[in-house]
């Protein structure tokens, strides 16, 4: 499966890790965490591998449309939609799109956050469950391990 991660490391190429992420900004166990999709890069990140990397931000994100960026850069008459290469200082155009980035990433950082506190919830449902699954015994085994009480005395 094609995912943000492979492309990431795809990006990098036969640079290594140590080497790419200096280039980047952040250390080898980020890139790496980026590389293996236990974490999300966030905007500038990706903005700095698409550069790094000469590839479009498209690419990156989507899998989508040719690797490499293309040279024409946009203008602020908004020659072209969102050419890859804009940066983000380019116009009102791509600063928007940029800013519409950075609120999608923050909403996928925060179901990621959401979905690892519900796994994290439904781990400790299953360890209750099972607690009380082996705490439920029959009147034998409760009587012999002092549990049964009796309540009619």
């Amino acid at each position: 499966m094609d995912t943000l991660g492979t492309r990431i490391r795809k990006a990098r190429g036969s640079e290594s890790q140590e080497s790419f992420a200096a280039r980047l900004g952040v250390s080898k166990g980020a890139l790496g965490g980026y590389e293996r999709n236990e974490n999300l890069p966030n905007s500038d990140i990706i903005l700095k591998i698409c550069s790094s990397a000469d590839i479009s931000v498209e690419w990156l994100l989507t899998g989508r449309n040719y690797e490499h960026q293309e040279t024409e850069k946009c203008s602020a008459e908004g020659q072209a939609e969102f050419p890859p290469s804009c940066g983000p200082d380019c116009c009102d155009k791509c600063l928007g799109l940029y800013m519409k980035l950075d609120i999608a990433h923050e909403r996928l950082f925060q179901a990621a956050e959401r979905e690892r506190a519900l796994l994290t919830e439904l781990g400790e449902l299953r360890a209750e469950l099972s607690l009380m699954k082996s705490m439920t015994l029959s009147p034998r085994t409760a009587a012999s391990t002092g549990i049964l009480t009796n309540s009619h005395s």
